[in-house]
């Protein structure tokens, strides 16, 4: 079966982590997005040398077994996704497609960055102040217990990260600069956690634990004041799981803003 063939198969796919729904309209998007993903993974290879923002994006990277203000990469990965279900859909920094809401509810020393809710193109403006780590998703997924369901911890730990066993492409590059091996920057809830913990007790949230996260993440180092560039890119090749297909293509201008 051709790519065609497959992605035709996919006419109505639903997500129930995010919303999305795969129709006859948006088919020729994805059909396009894969092409232009498959021309931006030769441009990541044989692109440009790194611009004068930073010397080489390695030197920026949090490793695997550093700490960030006390707390393991993986830590973040539950705090990234109950920051991500903290706001009102209308100011999503997820759902944003201009990165007019990249501030809502950053806290703290790590400031989070967003992908998309299912397949994904856009390109974001984002002011971020001095002395702050970044930390984002490359590609990831979620699975959660919605109420009146019950799963354990072990069944949506398992299933969550059954695509993420499947990528064919995570890069992200820096300044122009590309990061060594960042398929290696794969992350998981060590524990289960509720990802409405942060949602004002106002609007009375039900509880959607248990929750688990798996995906490929990356933490940044504070940047120098000034204009950067990060792009991130991935895709799974799971095609007989639901978002087996999921495609990340994201770009920020950054602007490190000098306090």
């Amino acid at each position: 079966m051709s790519e065609a063939q497959r992605l035709l198969a996919l006419v109505l796919v639903s997500c129930n982590q995010c919303g999305i729904l795969v129709t006859p309209n948006t088919l020729q998007t994805e059909l396009s997005m894969r092409f232009g993903l498959i021309l931006a993974a030769m441009l990541l290879v044989s692109g440009p040398a790194a611009s004068e923002g930073v010397p080489h994006a390695d030197i920026y990277v949090v490793d695997l077994g550093e700490k960030v203000d006390g707390l393991s990469l993986n830590a973040y990965v539950n705090e990234w996704w109950q920051w991500a279900f903290s706001m009102r859909q209308s100011e999503s920094p997820v759902s944003d497609l201009t990165g007019e809401y990249c501030g809502v509810n950053q806290r703290g020393p790590v400031w989070f960055l967003a992908g998309g809710y299912g397949t994904s193109k856009i390109n974001r403006t984002c002011p971020v102040p001095e002395g702050r780590h970044i930390f984002f998703p490359v590609i990831n997924l979620i699975e959660y217990t919605e109420p009146g369901s019950e799963k354990s911890c072990d069944s949506v730990r398992a299933h969550v990260a059954e695509n993420n066993a499947r990528y064919v492409y995570v890069k992200v590059r820096l300044d122009g600069s590309e990061v060594t091996n960042a398929e290696r920057f794969r992350l998981a809830s060590s524990e289960c956690f509720d990802p409405l913990l942060r949602v004002p007790e106002a609007f009375n949230p039900p509880s959607f634990a248990p929750a688990a996260t798996d995906g490929y993440w990356m933490m940044v180092r504070p940047l120098p004041v000034g204009h950067h560039t990060l792009e991130f890119r991935a895709f799974y090749t799971n095609p007989d799981e639901e978002l087996g297909d999921m495609v990340q293509n994201i770009t920020y201008d950054l602007m490190i803003l000098a306090q």
